[in-house]
C-alpha cells in the first residue's frame, strides 16, 4: 500500500467555507479510509493572501509534511498563484503541489475576478482545472479534493529564473528611444 498523501487545505476567507463542506466529507472519508493524512491542528487554515501573508508563509514551513495544498479564494482569488510563487521562487520547492479552486461570488464580475485570478498568473503551476472544467464553486471545490487523492497528481517543474534590474529612470527612457 502506497503512503497516504498529505493534504492541507487554505482558504481566503470564512465566509468561503460554506462551498467547502462536501469537499471536505471527501478528505474525511478519505482519511478515514488511510488514504490521506493531515497535520493535526492544521487541516484548514483561513487567510487572506492580501491580509494575512505571514500566516500563509509560515503554514509554507509545513511543506516537508505535506504533498497537495488545496487553496481556494473568492474575488480577486491570489491565493493559489501567491502560495505558488513562494514555494517555487522564494523556497525552491517544487515537489509540492496546489490545487486552485475559485469560490463563488455575489456577482458575474466576482467570479470572472475569482477565475482569471488564478487561471491567468503567468509561469503559474497551479492546478486549476481537469476534464469536467475549473475548479470552481462548491462543485470545483468538491472535484479538486477527489483530485487530490487521486494517483494522478502532477510532476512540478523548476521554472526558468526572470532576471531583475535595477534602472535609473533616464536609463529606462533611454531604451525605450532606441527600439
Amino acid at each position: 500500500m502506497k503512503s497516504p498523501r498529505r493534504v492541507m487545505v487554505i482558504v481566503g476567507s470564512d465566509s468561503d467555507l460554506p462551498q467547502c463542506a462536501r469537499g471536505l466529507k471527501h478528505l474525511i472519508e478519505a482519511k478515514t479510509a488511510g488514504l490521506i493524512t493531515t497535520i493535526k491542528g492544521k487541516e484548514i487554515i483561513t487567510a487572506s493572501v492580501h491580509r494575512h501573508l505571514l500566516t500563509v508563509q509560515r503554514a509554507l514551513l509545513l511543506r516537508n509534511e505535506l504533498d497537495v495544498i488545496i487553496a481556494g479564494a473568492g474575488m480577486a482569488a491570489h491565493l493559489p498563484g501567491m502560495i505558488d510563487s513562494i514555494l517555487r521562487y522564494e523556497l525552491e520547492d517544487y515537489r509540492l503541489v496546489i490545487i486552485g479552486v475559485a469560490f463563488s461570488g455575489k456577482t458575474k464580475k466576482a467570479n470572472l475576478a475569482a477565475r482569471l485570478s488564478i487561471s491567468q498568473v503567468p509561469g503559474t503551476q497551479v492546478v486549476f482545472e481537469d476534464g469536467h472544467g475549473f475548479y470552481f464553486g462548491e462543485e470545483g471545490f468538491s472535484r479538486a479534493c477527489k483530485f487530490a487523492i487521486s494517483e494522478n497528481l502532477p510532476i512540478i517543474k523548476k521554472p526558468d529564473p526572470r532576471p531583475t534590474y535595477s534602472r535609473e529612470f533616464a536609463e529606462v527612457i533611454e531604451m525605450q528611444k532606441t527600439q
